[in-house]
């Protein structure tokens, strides 16, 4: 088993030291086998506003994270990136090329 596997299998961005767990080696091991991923475009780093990075697999479909500051609880949405894209360019002027969006609040169970 390695990085990649667990990754593949999480519905949600995992941290370092959750992989160090699920795989039973140090974190050296780890952050080589993420930097490889990285550098291959099968996984991308995301930001939570946690203080530490998480890593997912690079998939077709991008999203975006709803992240609950009460629980915790962390929940991927989807939204029309091209619109979105276009929009930010229209209003600035800026020439979009990535971005990186989560949203921070309230879930359901905790409003």
């Amino acid at each position: 088993m390695n990085a990649f596997s667990i990754l593949e299998k999480s519905k949600l961005p995992l941290d370092v030291q959750t992989l160090v767990e699920k795989l039973k080696v140090n974190k050296t091991t780890v952050y080589r086998q993420l930097e490889k991923l990285i550098k291959n475009n099968k996984v991308i780093e995301v930001e939570l506003g946690e203080g530490k990075k998480r890593y997912e697999v690079k998939s077709l479909d991008h999203h975006h994270h709803l992240i609950c500051k009460k629980c915790g609880k962390l929940e991927d949405i989807s939204l029309d990136e091209e619109v979105l894209m276009n929009q930010v360019s229209k209003k600035t002027k800026f020439n979009v090329e990535s971005h990186s969006l989560e949203f921070f609040g309230h879930c359901v169970k905790c409003n």
